[in-house]
């Protein structure tokens, strides 16, 4: 049978990951002598992969979100890297964002672009006729490309999401003043206000919301349930 998982860090370390020496699977903390898992980049399916046979004294590095119970049933192909947390819903928001904003925003306006006397375009080549074509790329630590990100317009319901190289296109013009909204689970939310000397290519880099380094308290356990012939016995002894 399948149980659940629950991770906690009872007592949170001090020390600063930043000055650990990077390892293959996370960093070396000298003040302990011990490697520390980094599980920030690991989907869910990966942190349960790896308690299923991991050591009782484990030290981690976390995102705040990680440390909770994890539910009963398990993607059945793991995805690598934590920049595939939210692909397999991707496409579909994407699809639902666009129908959404097609009916409700205005048809955006061909870029103008702006020269001075000497024929020389000017540094303003974002703007047009009533208001700016935003577009960008969202990253996170070492210009790690982070797809899913919402990216919605202040006090709207205007938005859309990064595709699967962590890149937009706002689906709406802005303007000077227009406030944007970055979310995405485990990380800062960010805004980004825009300027009349707004690049025409945003880059946004977030920040985790709150990393925790220590030693892993792992609550209950995975063991595989039993096939075939055993696990319809299995089912049938369960109801009595």
């Amino acid at each position: 049978m399948q149980k659940q998982l629950s991770l906690s860090v009872s007592k949170p370390c001090s020390e600063k990951w930043d000055s650990f020496s990077p390892t293959a699977t996370g960093g070396f903390c000298s003040s302990c002598s011990k490697n520390v898992i980094d599980f920030t980049k690991m989907s869910d399916a990966e942190v349960i992969e790896y308690f299923k046979s991991a050591s009782s004294n484990t030290c981690g590095r976390f995102r705040k979100d990680q440390l909770r119970t994890y539910p009963h049933q398990l993607p059945s192909t793991p995805r690598t890297g934590y920049k595939w947390l939210q692909t397999g819903l991707l496409s579909a928001a994407l699809v639902f964002i666009s129908k959404e904003t097609s009916l409700a925003l205005p048809n955006s306006k061909a870029k103008t672009e702006i020269f001075d006397t000497d024929g020389k375009k000017t540094e303003s080549s974002m703007s047009t006729a009533e208001g700016y074509i935003v577009s960008g790329v969202v990253t996170y630590e070492d210009n790690e490309l982070l797809p899913g990100v919402n990216i919605i317009l202040k006090g709207t319901e205007i938005g859309t999401v990064t595709d699967i190289e962590g890149r937009f296109k706002f689906p709406a013009e802005l303007r000077e003043g227009d406030v944007l909204v970055f979310s995405f689970i485990g990380f800062k939310t960010e805004e980004y206000t825009i300027r009349k000397n707004s690049p025409e290519v945003l880059e946004i880099n977030m920040l985790m919301d709150v990393q925790i380094l220590g030693e892993v308290a792992v609550g209950g356990a995975y063991t595989a349930q039993p096939s075939g012939l055993a696990g319809v016995w299995y089912k049938i002894k369960n109801l009595f």
